[in-house]
């Protein structure tokens, strides 16, 4: 079973409370509320963890949720049943894995920001570490991204060979990421004074274009 197949189940688990939920609702002249509090603060953080894992706690979606089932009313816990309702149909057209991406993009850009940065301001080593784990990251969610999970735990090189076997990269690609192999290395078992300045800046180059091509 997919990722996706196992969310789906779990959001229509958790949907499959809401009736029993909302069944307890009553509202008198001057008290409303859910008769079963237990179930009903039970079903809300259910909820809230599985949007938040869904979303990202700080995406838009998730912070509309979790402020429309807090309100404790009956139209809003159907409002948030029909939220998750539509999480399942983004999930089955593919755009949480565009909201993935999204979300990606953005670390990995302060990645590389915080790289550059650090690079002009003499930290060269800061530098190669921040850029290595981007360069490692991208090129393994690439091999994801094409159905290579025998290329997830392998080493750098032995990816990129499998990459381009795949036809996921070019030869100019395979080329071009190999150049950095030296580089990846020495960032990641601290071998400090094998790292150059100039190769970091080139990696720098490489990266952002290399991530925009490849959509990692």
């Amino acid at each position: 079973m997919s990722q996706e197949s196992k969310l789906i189940e779990q959001i229509e688990r958790v949907l499959s409370k809401f009736p029993a939920v909302a069944a307890t609702w009553h509202s008198g002249n001057l008290v409303a509320g859910f008769r079963d509090a237990v179930a009903y603060h039970s079903l809300r953080t259910e909820c809230i963890a599985l949007i938040n894992f869904v979303y990202g706690v700080e995406h838009a979606q998730a912070s509309e949720f979790r402020r429309t089932i807090r309100r404790e009313a009956l139209h809003d816990l159907h409002a948030a049943e029909g939220m998750l309702r539509g999480a399942i149909e983004s999930i089955r057209h593919g755009l949480l894995n565009d909201l993935r991406t999204e979300i990606l993009l953005d670390v990995q850009t302060d990645f590389l920001g915080a790289a550059q940065t650090a690079l002009e301001g003499g930290a060269k080593d800061v530098a190669a570490a921040l850029s290595a784990v981007v360069l490692e990251d991208s090129v393994k969610r690439l091999a994801a991204k094409h159905g290579l999970d025998d290329l997830i735990n392998q080493e750098f090189s032995v990816v990129i060979t499998g990459l381009f076997k795949a036809d996921a990269i070019t030869k100019a690609t395979k080329g071009a990421l190999l150049a950095h192999k030296d580089l990846r290395n020495a960032a990641l078992h601290a071998q400090w004074h094998e790292v150059s300045a100039e190769a970091v800046q080139a990696l720098l180059y490489l990266l952002p274009v290399f991530i925009e091509q490849h959509g990692v």
